[in-house]
């Protein structure tokens, strides 16, 4: 077992309130409370207009770009990723994209087109114009640039994401913050019905 793994788990083997249980039990329902019968561990759905990011002939394509971001996710934590699905959906908005995990809808979010997003991560030199928008990765505050300036922004010192880059880094935290933190719950779970007791450490 590498180092991080042990440090991860040590934290995690901890009591978890009930709330949170509750919360990953809830991740194979759907709205109405009805199961969902999937053989996707994780899935992403993406509008017509974002096909093309998938294109084979893309020097870096978007499932190129998953395939690299799970082996480095393994990589550093020694757990491994489950294949991602990746299909269209043609009830999303063109530029729209959803991604699940275990039938349960974690995010949905619209990229922009022909749009690029530009955050400040507080190392900038000086502000650019740009329509106000939010992150969907963390929250936090960004804008939305044209092709034209991007030079500008990176100038500037800005961090600037495109319509993969977005999906990636989305797709990246999710699978970090939600699938680990199950995974580790259910390791919690199984050595609590072995030991019979809070693993003492």
């Amino acid at each position: 077992m590498s180092k991080i793994v042990r440090n991860y788990l040590l934290e995690v083997l901890k009591p978890v309130n009930e709330d949170t249980i509750k919360n990953f039990r809830n991740m194979k329902q759907d709205r109405n409370g009805m199961k969902i019968v999937s053989t996707d561990v994780m899935r992403l759905e993406i509008g017509l207009s974002l096909i093309p990011l998938c294109d084979e002939n893309l020097q870096f394509n978007l499932v190129q770009k998953i395939g690299a971001m799970r082996k480095n996710i393994e990589k550093d934590t020694g757990i491994s990723i489950p294949s991602i699905h990746i299909t269209s959906n043609e009830y999303l908005k063109q530029f729209e994209y959803s991604f699940y995990i275990h039938g349960k809808e974690m995010v949905k979010y619209e990229i922009k087109q022909n749009k690029y997003l530009c955050i400040n991560d507080g190392t900038i030199k000086h502000n650019i114009e740009g329509k106000e928008v939010t992150d969907p990765v963390f929250g936090v505050p960004a804008m939305l640039i044209n092709k034209n300036q991007i030079k500008e922004a990176g100038d500037a010192g800005y961090v600037i994401a495109d319509a993969s880059s977005i999906i990636i880094c989305n797709i990246e935290y999710l699978i970090k913050k939600i699938y680990l933190t199950y995974l580790l719950i259910m390791i919690q779970k199984i050595f609590w019905n072995m030991f019979g007791k809070t693993i003492r450490y």
